[in-house]
C-alpha cells in the first residue's frame, strides 16, 4: 500500500471523525502537528483525502477522506482484525493489551 504508520493512523481516524482539523487528528493520534501535517499532504497528493478551508476560520483546513481512501482504509482494517486476532490466540488478552500499549509508545517515539 506504501503508506506510513503514521499516514494510516490518519486514515484509521478519519474513519471514526471524517471532516476534522489538523489539531484534531494529531490529538486523537498522539502525533505532532508538523508529522500529521506532512502525512496529510502526503494522502492528499495519493488522492486518499482532501483538505478544505475551514468556513468557520479561514485559516484552518477541514480533511475528509476521499473514496479512494475508504478503499484503504477498509484495508487496513481488515489487515488489522486478522493481525490482532492471530496475536491474541497466541499471546493472550492482557499480552495483547500491553503489546498494544508498548507499540503506541514506540510509535510516537519515531514519530517524534
Amino acid at each position: 500500500m506504501d503508506i506510513t504508520i503514521s499516514q494510516a493512523r490518519v486514515l484509521l481516524v478519519l474513519a471514526k471523525n471524517d471532516g476534522v482539523s489538523i489539531d484534531f487528528l494529531a490529538n486523537k493520534t498522539n502525533i505532532g502537528k508538523s508529522s500529521i501535517t506532512k502525512s496529510v499532504k502526503i494522502l492528499a497528493k495519493k488522492e486518499f483525502l482532501t483538505k478544505e478551508i475551514d468556513p468557520d476560520d479561514n485559516r484552518k483546513k477541514i480533511i475528509k477522506i476521499t473514496s479512494k481512501g475508504k478503499e484503504i482504509q477498509k484495508f487496513a482494517f481488515k489487515t488489522n482484525e486478522e493481525i490482532e486476532n492471530k496475536l491474541n490466540l497466541q499471546i493472550g488478552e492482557k499480552e495483547m493489551a500491553d503489546l498494544k500499549i508498548k507499540l503506541e509508545e514506540l510509535i510516537i517515539l519515531i514519530d517524534s
